[in-house]
């Protein structure tokens, strides 16, 4: 059997529909990169935020590097993520957080530090800006 991008999206999507935050993840998934559907940046940060909200430091993480470049470039919120991965329990999130940063402000790093600890604090509510 032939492996189609457009039918496994359908198989996310039901699953999505009835909660399952694994879902979530590989939605954004196939839209930051184009699987089964046109790519789209602004879907795949919502449904990796949906999918952070369910508490997959692996979404944290993809959040941390959508942010990091690219046409969503915020070093910020790039940090924040990692920051929020890393204390997730990502296990590579810490150093993405630490290369980020250097390329920040003393200031900048303290902005994404207190956002991070605001979104763990709301459980994945508020997050961000």
């Amino acid at each position: 059997m032939e492996y189609n991008d457009e039918i496994a999206f359908s198989w996310y999507q039901r699953a999505a529909d009835q909660g399952n935050p694994l879902a979530y993840y590989e939605i954004a998934l196939s839209y930051s990169l184009g699987w089964g559907v046109p790519r789209d940046i602004d879907a795949a940060i919502r449904w990796f935020r949906r999918a952070g909200e369910a508490g997959d430091y692996y979404a944290h993480l993809k959040l941390g590097l959508i942010y990091r470049r690219g046409e969503s470039k915020d070093l910020v919120l790039s940090h924040m993520w990692f920051t929020v991965a890393a204390r997730s329990g990502h296990p590579t999130a810490e150093g993405a957080a630490r290369a980020a940063a250097r390329h920040m402000t003393e200031e900048e790093i303290a902005q994404a530090q207190e956002l991070a600890v605001i979104c763990m604090r709301t459980r994945y509510r508020r997050c961000g800006r």
